[in-house]
């Protein structure tokens, strides 16, 4: 069945040449933009690869050894439990391939990456649930780093504004990031953020927390300027693996213009296994901490939870993990959202979803932007209003 989206349940929209009083100034032939003035009055009315550098399979075969080893469960807690005190224990944080966390910074050496909340000691260790020096040859390493939690938090801007800035749903208590400005399929015309920014943490637990057509506004809530309304999400599955935290929201270029606060984005984003996305240094724009420049320290890691406030815990496969080059971190809460980018060409590779804390510091994690771009029906990324003109 094919998914709703805003302009199907007769959200007023501009389309082709043309249109009446209240479209969009500019018009493009096949491109279907809020009508802003007319959604205003009706809000008015209702109130690289894999991190291994040897073989794949057989990189991919000792991942999958380990997480059998651990008896790590998708979508669930696995714990570690202290043999001397039976009240402590360390959660599994995540598994997969990263950089070997030692002596207080990481180093160049990709081994088979556990986190855990607390890096009990060996003795104090059951032989079963202790994590091995190598798995089939293949390094591995331990490091501390707590459970994520998603990034929230606001400026306001005058109207269109650039990617990078503040955003959220009418009915929401979660502002985020305006990521970038895309192109559906289907011909809409949209920005990319997080579903708990644009959907509240909307999933499979029922009551839903957002409906497509909810408004969305800058810099949140119900504050200052409408630019959008939510068009399509990725839900939260609470009982099997996620690979996206996203969702679109229609908008026009009245309301959101396409280039981004600090860099010129080249729209061609990463493919699967393109690079080895270890060690690549990256950029973003959010709206708390503006720009920060970070290094990929992990991928793909698997089952990492992320708490979601009013829904719960939710697990991610392929997760991306960040640290910063800079003397602050790569991101805080209200960053959720943001296109991250690698540092030289600018071509995204992922979207910020939230952070865990680590002994060196904060951690920021992000979706890989493929998986983002298959489950949204994204046909293309809009950089500037250059790349509108051309369409």
């Amino acid at each position: 069945m094919a998914k709703k989206t805003a302009s199907d349940e007769g959200q007023p929209v501009g389309e082709g040449a043309g249109g009446s009083t209240g479209s969009p100034k500019r018009s493009y032939p096949g491109v279907n933009q809020l009508d802003l003035n007319a959604a205003m009055a009706e809000a008015k009315s209702d109130a690289a690869k894999s991190g291994a550098t040897a073989d794949v399979a057989a990189a991919d075969r000792a991942l999958e050894k380990l997480k059998a080893q651990l008896g790590i469960t998708p979508g669930k807690p696995t714990f570690i439990r202290s043999l001397s005190d039976p009240h402590r224990q360390a959660e599994i944080t995540s598994i997969g391939w990263g950089l070997r966390y030692t002596q207080g910074s990481y180093s160049h050496e990709k081994v088979l990456k556990v986190t855990v909340t607390d890096k009990l000691r060996e003795s104090d260790i059951h032989p079963e649930q202790l994590v091995p020096k190598s798995v089939d040859g293949f390094a591995t390493d331990v490091e501390e780093v707590s459970a994520g939690r998603a990034h929230q938090a606001a400026a306001q801007y005058p109207l269109p504004v650039q990617c990078g800035v503040a955003c959220g749903n009418e009915g929401g208590t979660e502002i985020g990031t305006i990521g970038c400005m895309v192109l559906l399929k289907n011909g809409n015309l949209c920005f990319l953020s997080n579903n708990h920014i644009l959907a509240n943490a909307t999933g499979d637990l029922a009551p839903p927390r957002a409906n497509v057509r909810d408004r969305v506004f800058q810099p949140g809530n119900r504050g200052a300027n409408l630019i959008g309304v939510l068009d399509d999400y990725v839900p939260f599955s609470s009982t099997q693996i996620n690979l996206a935290d996203a969702a679109v929201a229609l908008t026009t270029d009245d309301a959101v213009d396409p280039r981004h606060m600090t860099y010129t984005l080249n729209p061609q984003w990463f493919q699967p296994n393109e690079v080895q996305l270890v060690n690549l240094n990256v950029l973003k724009n959010g709206m708390m901490t503006g720009p920060s420049v970070g290094t990929i320290v992990g991928y793909p890691l698997h089952n990492v939870p992320i708490d979601y406030q009013g829904y719960g815990r939710v697990y991610f496969d392929e997760i991306i993990s960040i640290m910063t080059l800079g003397p602050n971190a790569f991101s805080q809460p209200g960053d959720s959202g943001s296109l991250i980018v690698e540092v030289n060409s600018k071509r995204p590779i992922g979207l910020l979803v939230g952070g865990a804390m680590g002994r060196n510091g904060p951690i920021t994690y992000a979706n890989p932007i493929w998986h983002v771009i298959d489950k949204l029906d994204i046909g293309k990324i809009i950089s500037s209003p250059d790349d509108l003109a051309g369409l």
